[in-house]
C-alpha cells in the first residue's frame, strides 16, 4: 500500500517549513507517497483545516481514530462516508479553531462517533486536550462491542 518514494513535486519540495508557511493546506495522501483511494487528505495547516471543517461538522456518523506513543498525540484521523481528513496534531494543536473543531466533533450529541477500543484513544485526547467527559459521550458506538454471537453474547472478532 505504500510507495516509499513521495511523488517528485512533493519529494523536491515538500519541508515542515513549507507545511508551516501554508504552501500546502491540505496534501492528497497520494502526494505524500501513499497509494489510496480519493478523497483521503492529511491536513497539517491552518487553511486545510478551514477547508474541511464543515463537512465533518455536518455529517451524522464520523470514524474516528488516533495515534500516539505514551500520551503524546501525533495524529487524529475522521472519516465520513466521502472523505477521510488525517489531522497532524503537533501542527495544529496551537490553532484554537482546531481544539475548537475537535471538541465539537467529539462532543456534539448529534454526531455518532464510531471507534474501535476507544478507551486508550479517549484518555490520551483527554489527556491531550482535557475535552472530554465519559459521562456525555453516550454518541459513542463501540464497533468492538457490536460484534457479539446472538446466541450468547459472547464477543466475536476485534477484540
Amino acid at each position: 500500500m505504500v510507495n516509499s518514494t513521495p511523488s517528485h513535486s512533493i519529494a523536491t519540495s515538500f519541508s515542515v517549513q513549507n507545511l508551516l508557511n501554508n504552501q500546502y493546506p491540505t496534501i492528497t495522501l497520494e502526494e505524500y507517497g501513499y497509494r489510496v483511494k480519493k478523497n483521503f487528505l492529511f491536513v497539517p495547516t491552518k487553511n486545510g483545516l478551514l477547508k474541511v471543517m464543515d463537512h465533518f461538522k455536518s455529517q451524522t456518523h464520523i470514524g474516528v481514530d488516533t495515534e500516539f506513543k505514551g500520551t503524546a498525540l501525533s495524529l487524529i484521523s475522521f472519516a465520513s462516508t466521502y472523505l477521510v481528513a488525517v489531522f497532524d496534531v503537533f501542527l495544529l494543536k496551537s490553532v484554537p479553531e482546531f481544539l475548537d473543531f475537535v471538541k465539537f466533533i467529539l462532543m456534539d450529541s448529534k454526531i455518532d462517533i464510531l471507534v474501535h477500543s476507544f478507551k486508550t484513544d479517549q484518555y490520551v485526547l483527554n489527556y491531550n486536550f482535557r475535552i472530554l467527559d465519559p459521562l456525555k459521550m453516550n454518541h459513542v458506538i463501540e464497533l468492538n462491542d457490536l460484534i457479539k454471537d446472538p446466541n450468547t453474547g459472547k464477543k466475536l472478532g476485534m477484540l
